[in-house]
């Protein structure tokens, strides 16, 4: 029967002063909202399910990272969780996480646990944050966690920033050259082909330019819209996990790129194992969440085989060992942190290390693509202007 079980609402109602206010109610319908919110002195203007409410925007990782930040903010200053996340649904950036937020606050109300209520929103809440999130509330130590959260987040968007800013001179480079080719085939070219019709026998190479001239012009729409649908393809695979695992593979393998694969995806375990651990997260618990943070399907298998071992009492550096994620250095430091009982900041000094050993290769990357694509690009442009060139002399001879 319709109205039977209580979903949430959104109302807009004025308060006694004359206020405008809105917020969240459970109710069975939107009459029993209203009755509700008149109980509370307040005269509704609007009510309406947080289903019917038009959800725009995406939850980020930005998203996610800032609202992580603002409540960690908000918890040292006092407010209790509910008021928190109500500050931060009435101030979110997008519909999105604000209907997110209420129905978390909204669950937190009702006397669930905060990390429950998070984990039925996993697109904004992966399985590490609810877990770091359940051994806050355990602990006592919430606002903390929600602090190294934001940390973790901020490190790991800044990573991929990093990632993307290296690709963007290259690829600004060769969009340079693309339009130059065009603009030479579309306009240079065919302004240049009356000077050959006088000539009985037409050298191959002014030929073959003039082919290739010819191609360009009539099929340049073709082109144009075989590039977008592969690259509108190539967007839509992206979201696929099988397809971007693919991926992962094929740059884990390929030699250019093989080492920093493993740099990051040692600074992904790294990363989650120093906020298990310094968290109080039991060793076995820390190693089962932070293989979930690894990409690499292999990698995946042997670090989950690795938990295994040290679940049956190996100890963490001869179950790590034989993983081609850390080197020797990392192994002698992952020794010493058992030895010593600071296994979590040991891994805190790995995630430093990897993560400076990473922008180095970056910019050793950056330094010898811009080069390289600088010569590959004004090789292809400075072949075609020769070819120019070549054959404006061979017409030249012909006349002489």
């Amino acid at each position: 029967m319709q109205g039977s079980e209580s979903r949430t609402y959104r109302y807009k109602a004025y308060d006694k002063q004359g206020k405008l206010v809105q917020g969240t109610e459970l109710g069975k319908s939107e009459l029993d909202v209203t009755v509700k919110l008149k109980k509370q002195s307040l005269i509704p203007l609007e009510v309406t399910t947080l289903a019917q409410t038009k959800k725009v925007g995406r939850v980020t990782g930005a998203v996610i990272e800032e609202t992580t930040s603002q409540l960690s903010l908000l918890l040292k200053s006092g407010l209790k969780i509910d008021k928190a996340l109500e500050v931060l649904a009435e101030n979110a950036p997008n519909a999105k996480i604000q209907s997110i937020l209420e129905e978390v606050g909204i669950g937190v109300k009702q006397g669930r646990e905060l990390w429950r209520c998070m984990s039925e929103h996993p697109t904004a809440f992966p399985n590490l944050y609810v877990e770091m999130v359940k051994i806050g509330e355990a602990s006592g130590r919430l606002t903390e966690v929600f602090a190294k959260l934001a940390e973790n987040l901020k490190f790991q968007r800044e990573l991929s920033k990093k990632i993307t800013q290296a690709m963007v001179y290259p690829m600004f480079i060769l969009l340079v050259c693309v339009v130059s080719l065009v603009a030479i085939f579309n306009f240079v070219v065919p302004s240049m082909s009356g000077l050959f019709e006088s000539l009985q026998e037409i050298p191959v190479y002014t030929q073959l330019l003039l082919d290739v001239s010819g191609f360009v012009q009539s099929y340049q729409v073709h082109m144009l819209a075989a590039l977008v649908v592969a690259v509108i393809t190539f967007i839509k695979a992206s979201e696929n996990p099988d397809f971007r695992k693919r991926v992962d593979g094929f740059l884990a393998a390929f030699p250019l790129t093989r080492n920093a694969v493993l740099l990051v995806e040692r600074i992904r375990y790294s990363a989650s194992m120093e906020l298990m651990l310094t968290s109080g997260v039991d060793l076995a618990k820390s190693m089962s969440m932070s293989t979930a943070s690894v990409k690499s399907d292999a990698l995946q298998s042997q670090l989950s085989k690795a938990h295994d071992d040290v679940s049956q009492g190996r100890s963490l550096v001869e179950s790590l060992s034989g993983i081609q994620l850390f080197d020797p250095i990392s192994l002698s430091l992952i020794r010493v942190g058992e030895e010593t009982g600071q296994t979590g900041l040991v891994f805190g000094e790995i995630n430093s290390r990897s993560r400076n050993q990473f922008e180095t290769w970056m910019l050793k990357l950056t330094a010898m693509l811009e080069p390289l694509m600088i010569v590959i690009m004004g090789g292809i442009v400075g072949s075609v202007v020769i070819i120019m060139l070549l054959s404006i002399v061979s017409v030249n001879d012909v006349s002489f």
